[in-house]
């Protein structure tokens, strides 16, 4: 498969932090005073948006008041390194400064305000008064004090550089209604903000770090010199615990294998991995199951760990046939978590593969661009390509990043048919949900399935 390339920008930043209990008057241009003390970091990492390969970014690794925050490709440096504190603030330069809005005198005063870096603030009325809090609702980051989405403007892939700002959410609480509006205090944050791709964000995952190190377990981590020790948890080599989909597998394998259950078998599908990487397989049942893998970085897929289900029914048979699922993503990498539904044979001569991208990361897909189609309430790019000697076909999400929801299988076999790709008569063989994994940047990550069904008649 073709994968898309980032282009990075190598901007570094060193600061020693600094203790500094300094309280300051009112100062005229609505900046107030410097915090006395650091938020506790609940986690830190990239904040991605809801364009593949962008992040959200502190320009050229800058700092200061009213200092830019842009939309920039994502590239592991400092500038992208934000910690998500327990105040609901969001920081960066060693939480020196936090996303805040230009709200001088405590009020926004521009129809799209900008979204800077401001000093954190600790108290209630300056947190407040500087816009510094955020709510994550959904796929959106809503600012608490004005109830407004983080957006970046743009129908189609905004330019790296464009700046961050606040734009109306759809929805609102009592006092909002029916959208906040600028000069509008709206403490109510909001509950379905309008989901466009402009304000589809990602924190990074929630993390706790010891000390040491240690190996990757189902239910458990621990490690000599500090490492984390949890129910629920796993103590990664970087002495890193991440919380689990399930606390107590019935099954885990690190070998290339596979486990039934319930009509449905969950394995590791390791298939292509002739580079060296290593992954550990656990399951809770079919539908909740997990993989902890550590693959190089590469250019091809190297594994995909999924649940399938086997048929041997022709299309035009079914009268319903429908899908639920719920996956997560670290975000590193490169990686997509897809449908990969085999008709007409399995990788042979004749086959046509079908794949439904959902949270794609860094992934592109192979083939070439056939046209656009809306089915259900979600939009996709169509490619279609030969892959070796049989048919592939990929519908990506145009505008958005999308980790559950239920699909109606039959509406795509339908456009395919439609398109003389399939005949209404093709046969069904296989229905697989994973993820595809090509790469996680040599750090051990997590990719969790919390759900998968499959519904016919």
């Amino acid at each position: 498969m073709r994968i898309y390339k980032l282009n990075s920008r190598g901007f570094t930043h060193v600061i020693a932090p600094l203790l500094v209990f300094v309280a300051l008057f009112a100062i005229a241009g609505g900046y107030y005073y410097l915090r006395d003390s650091h938020a506790a970091t609940v986690n830190s990492g990239a904040v991605t948006s809801g364009w593949a390969n962008m992040c959200l970014d502190d320009y050229q690794d800058g700092n200061g008041n009213a200092h830019r925050v842009d939309l920039w490709g994502c590239n592991k440096t400092a500038a992208q390194d934000w910690q998500v504190n327990s105040n609901e603030t969001i920081s960066i330069n060693s939480g020196n400064y936090c996303l805040g809005v230009n709200a001088p005198n405590g009020k926004i005063t521009q129809a799209n305000p900008a979204v800077e870096l401001f000093s954190c603030r600790t108290t209630t009325a300056a947190l407040t008064a500087s816009y510094q809090q955020w709510k994550v609702s959904g796929t959106s980051l809503v600012n608490v004090h004005s109830g407004m989405c983080l957006d970046v403007p743009g129908a189609t892939l905004p330019k790296a550089g464009t700046n961050a700002e606040l734009a109306d959410c759809s929805t609102g609480k009592s006092g909002c209604s029916p959208t906040p509006k600028a000069e509008t205090e709206c403490p109510q944050y909001i509950t379905t903000p309008r989901i466009i791709t402009g304000q589809v964000w990602h924190l990074p995952s929630t993390t706790s770090t010891g000390t040491g190190s240690g190996t990757p377990a189902p239910t458990s981590g621990s490690g000599s010199g500090g490492s984390s020790t949890g129910s629920g948890g796993t103590s990664t080599g970087t002495g890193t615990t991440t919380s689990q989909s399930c606390t107590s597998p019935a099954y885990s394998t690190s070998s290339n294998s596979a486990w039934t259950n319930g009509g449905y078998t969950v394995q590791q599908d390791m298939w292509n991995n002739t580079a060296g990487g290593t992954q550990s397989l656990y399951a809770c049942s079919y539908s909740n199951w997990y993989v902890v893998a550590k693959q190089p970085n590469t250019s091809s897929v190297k594994t995909y760990p999924d649940v399938l289900k086997n048929y041997d029914n022709a299309i035009n048979s079914f009268h319903t046939l429908s899908t639920s699922y719920a996956d997560q993503g670290p975000h590193v990498g490169t990686y997509e978590f897809a449908y990969d539904i085999w008709i007409n044979g399995m990788a042979s001569s004749g086959a046509t593969e079908l794949m439904i991208w959902n949270d794609n990361y860094n992934q592109y897909p192979a083939g070439s661009k056939m046209g656009q189609t809306t089915i259900g309430s979600t939009t996709y790019n169509v490619y279609k390509g030969p892959m070796n000697n049989w048919t592939y076909i990929a519908f990506v999400p145009v505008n958005a990043t999308i980790t559950s929801g239920t699909d109606n299988l039959l509406s795509f076999f339908s456009y395919m048919s439609g398109n003389g790709w399939i005949s209404t008569s093709a046969v069904l063989k296989q229905i697989d949900y994973g993820v595809e994994i090509c790469s996680t940047d040599n750090e051990s990550a997590t990719f969790k399935v919390t759900n998968f069904s499959i519904t016919s008649s």
